[in-house]
């Protein structure tokens, strides 16, 4: 999405710090304490997308169980 390296392990510091506590407590809060400016279209589209994607299941990559190393075929 464009973040520099140094903004990105900011952001993901902040998110991995987030936990719910409330009716009003969101996602924005720990990216503002974290020096993001929300207004930026950048920033608000990360954010955005953060949102969106909570809740969507993780690690779902196929694995194969095994692996049989032999000499020819």
């Amino acid at each position: 999405m464009g973040l520099d390296p140094d903004s990105l392990d900011k952001m993901s510091g902040a998110v991995g710090n987030w936990e719910w506590r409330g009716p009003n407590d969101t996602m924005a809060h720990p990216y503002k304490n974290a020096g993001f400016d929300l207004k930026n279209s950048l920033i608000a589209k990360t954010l955005e997308i953060s949102i969106r994607i909570q809740g969507f299941p993780r690690h779902l990559g196929q694995h194969s169980g095994g692996m049989v190393i032999c000499q020819g075929s």
